[in-house]
């Protein structure tokens, strides 16, 4: 699946069967990006959409080299289990 992202919306998504899994984001300023949010329709709950946008947002600001302030307890938790992504959490 493609993960898109609209940075004017600040949103990145994938659409399967025409509904949107998303995870929302605020830039804070600093270099910092606050995960703020997820959402996958309950129909499509159980597919990994939620932890694939995850991974795309992590990647972006690993690229971009900002750092992820996990105010979505999804994206908290999805760190926790993907430890290479740890280093993008300020301190």
């Amino acid at each position: 699946m493609d993960v898109q992202h609209n940075t004017e919306k600040k949103r990145f998504f994938v659409e399967v069967e025409g509904k949107e899994a998303e995870l929302t984001y605020q830039d804070m300023g600093d270099g910092v990006l606050n995960y703020s949010s997820t959402f996958t329709p309950p129909e499509l709950r159980g597919k990994g959409l939620a932890g694939q946008v995850t991974k795309a947002a992590l990647e972006f600001a690993k690229a971009n080299n900002k750092k992820v302030k996990p105010g979505c307890p999804y994206v908290a938790t999805y760190i926790e289990r993907h430890p290479e992504y740890k280093s993008l959490v300020p301190n």
